[in-house]
């Protein structure tokens, strides 16, 4: 979900400055509208069975983790994280999504899309440092080197052209 939802966003918003038949114009909506109710229903009721599990029992993890029917179904869009940061898989596919639409809608300004990604990319890493979301602290390193490294080639493309 976190690696395919940015590529199929892209895909989908870049057909329509394409325009290459009717029938692309008409999947690429499909999948569209099918990627952003699915995966935004499933980040939601993340988000909602976390809340009720808080005013429950006080602790996010016991729904979420405990019931096993919604951790087979939406554990994939928390298990990665802390228990208190259950719903930073949101954070990490709107981020995903906004940078998909600046990548798919700016194909004809070059610099413009390259200055939007470099903003997000450096508010997410400053963001993801912040938070510390990751089950432990090495994963915790790993992702901020990982968008640490994203935001230096944006730098380098920045002094290279």
């Amino acid at each position: 979900m976190y690696i395919g939802f940015p590529q199929l966003i892209i895909l989908s918003l870049w057909e329509f400055t394409e325009n290459d038949s009717p029938a692309v114009i008409v999947l690429a909506v499909l999948f569209l509208i099918m990627a952003l109710v699915i995966v935004g229903y499933s980040f939601w009721t993340t988000w909602r069975y976390g809340r009720l599990s808080i005013a429950k029992y006080n602790n996010p993890a016991a729904l979420l983790y405990g019931d096993s029917l919604i951790l087979n179904k939406y554990g994939v869009c928390y298990t990665m994280f802390t228990a208190k940061k259950y719903w930073f898989g949101g954070i990490v596919i709107g981020y995903g999504l906004v940078k998909g639409i600046f990548i798919a809608l700016c194909q004809g300004s070059g610099k413009t899309s390259a200055l939007v990604i470099f903003i997000l990319d450096l508010a997410f890493t400053i963001y993801l440092f912040l938070q510390a979301p990751y089950l432990d602290k090495s994963t915790n390193i790993v992702n901020l080197s990982c968008g640490h490294c994203e935001h230096h080639q944006l730098v380098l493309i920045f002094i290279l052209f």
